[in-house]
């Protein structure tokens, strides 16, 4: 009995001592694992951009020329970014003759062999869209700074054989001295909302581009308010705007004016208003938000500032800025965790920039694709949002040559 006794003290204690040695390791081994494996909460869509996943400015190589009023565009089929257009001055002959392309891997500049059309390249509306199987990168409209005349010329560039080709299908607007407005694309058409006739008025047109039809459709729906040099982009079924440019018969100024465009529907309305005004920039669709990236030209712009819609919450909320303040520059991203900038107008307005700056998450911090919805039902007689209030009154800043397109 004693010495049952003693076996069975034996045997709990060596339970005992293995049961505290397995738990023991299974919890050092747990440290090792991500925090996301450690706990099963639904969280898997979540991405944590802290610490080492950060995201963040850095400065990139110079382009190859100060330049400004270039069209920036993310090519998928090679992962490089695009400088389309432009000029290195406002003097007459300064536009560019060939696309600028930048690649990310050996983060150097290019200037590409293809050879422009004409040299009405300045404020071209560039974005990716697809004819028969292939992506070409197709330009609309554009301008010459020596005349201040613009064109409705359509071409497109395919960045994998270097080769540029008229289309034969004329933007109507650019063909009546007009320059594009706002542009993304939706469902492999191009739509321009907007758009400056030089000198003379903002417009408050849309236009639909079907590259396949080689067809332009005038839509019925109009801008609540004449606006040129629209930030714009595509989320989802919508597209979503973020200021603006108002014009006075002498001087351009920003706006806050904020707008959502259903193109199926064909109605426009208001969202809520980007917090500050702004224009002359770009709309970038970055993880299913809108990017509006400094711009502006009345005092305090140009602005640095990244201003972010979310359309599903219908609310704004400020991104990280990015360092050197600029306005007319080429940007653009890939969607999930790059985006490029490059040029433009400095902070006086006058001297141009070459520099270049990427926004890198090394972790994408993008979630589940949303459903966004318009605040309201868009209707094509919307009301416009009134005088649009910029953050502090502004000062024009007036150019010393009437503004060159």
């Amino acid at each position: 009995m004693k010495r049952f006794s003693t076996v069975l003290r034996l045997t709990f204690w060596l339970v005992a001592t293995f049961a505290v040695v397995f738990l023991s390791q299974a919890q050092l081994g747990n440290k090792h694992l991500p925090t996301t494996q450690q706990t099963k909460a639904s969280t898997h869509d979540i991405h944590n951009v802290s610490g080492d996943g950060a995201c963040g400015w850095s400065a990139g190589p110079s382009m190859p020329s100060v330049g400004t009023r270039m069209a920036g565009v993310f090519f998928p089929g090679n992962g490089k970014f695009y400088a389309m257009g432009g000029r290195s001055s406002d003097t007459g002959g300064s536009e560019f003759t060939h696309p600028f392309e930048y690649d990310p891997v050996g983060n150097s500049w290019t200037i590409k062999s293809a050879t422009y059309p004409d040299n009405q390249v300045n404020n071209m509306a560039c974005a990716v869209m697809n004819q028969g199987g292939t992506d070409y990168i197709y330009c609309v409209g554009g301008s010459e700074v020596a005349t201040q005349t613009s064109t409705g010329r359509v071409f497109r560039y395919d960045p994998i054989t270097d080769t540029i080709s008229t289309v034969p299908a004329n933007w109507p607007s650019g063909d009546q001295n007009f320059v594009p407005g706002g542009f993304s694309v939706y469902n492999n058409n191009m739509y321009i909302l907007g758009g400056f006739e030089i000198n003379v008025a903002m417009d408050d047109n849309i236009w639909q581009f079907d590259p396949v039809a080689l067809q332009w459709t005038h839509k019925n729906a109009h801008l609540p308010t004449q606006l040129g040099y629209i930030p714009q982009a595509t989320i989802g079924n919508l597209i979503y705007t973020g200021g603006g440019s108002t014009y006075d018969g002498t001087l351009l100024h920003d706006s806050n004016i904020s707008l959502v465009y259903d193109p199926v529907a064909d109605t426009i309305g208001n969202i809520a208003s980007i917090p500050r005004a702004t224009a002359e920039t770009r709309g970038l669709n970055f993880c299913n938000t809108m990017y509006v990236m400094g711009g502006g030209r009345e005092a305090p712009n140009p602005s640095n500032e990244v201003d972010i819609y979310d359309p599903v919450a219908n609310s704004w909320s400020v991104g990280t800025p990015f360092n050197e303040a600029r306005r007319n520059f080429p940007t653009a991203t890939n969607g999930i965790d790059h985006i490029w900038l490059a040029g433009g107008y400095g902070t006086d307005g006058v001297t141009l920039l070459d520099t270049m700056e990427i926004f890198n998450c090394p972790v994408s911090p993008c979630g589940p694709t949303p459903t966004p919805t318009a605040t309201a039902t868009p209707t094509a007689t919307a009301t416009p949002t009134g005088t649009p209030v910029p953050r502090a009154t502004p000062t024009p800043r007036p150019r010393p040559t009437p503004g060159p397109r």
